[in-house]
């Protein structure tokens, strides 16, 4: 799956927002795990080295995700650091609710046989 989305500079515009839309709807209809990981994976695709090499020390998100630890590991790493930092950066906020989304879907999923 590759879906289109523009990230926006961290520095540019503290109250500017990354179009997230595309990627939420990919988790709603997500149907397994897999696809979940999928669609974490894809956004980080999407997203520059340049703006990845912006987040805080800690918070840059490995490729690939391989499974649902790691997704709730970072929405919890993420959040986290995003509460104690008050960062209003764009890419971090939008990691953030991404990394949220795909853990409230894999619950909603429910245990897998392959895990």
């Amino acid at each position: 799956m590759s879906l289109p989305v523009t990230l926006l500079d961290p520095q540019s515009d503290a109250t500017a927002r990354v179009p997230l839309e595309p990627w939420h709807l990919a988790l709603r209809q997500a149907g397994s795990r897999a696809e979940v990981m999928a669609v974490v994976n894809d956004f980080i695709e999407h997203c520059d080295e340049d703006g990845l090499g912006e987040l805080p020390d800690g918070c840059r998100p490995w490729k690939p995700i391989t499974d649902v630890v790691e997704v709730h590991f970072l929405k919890h790493l993420l959040s986290v650091h995003d509460l104690e930092q008050g960062h209003n950066w764009p890419l971090l906020r939008s990691m953030c609710s991404l990394f949220r989304a795909a853990s409230a879907r894999v619950a909603q999923l429910g245990p897998s046989l392959e895990d």
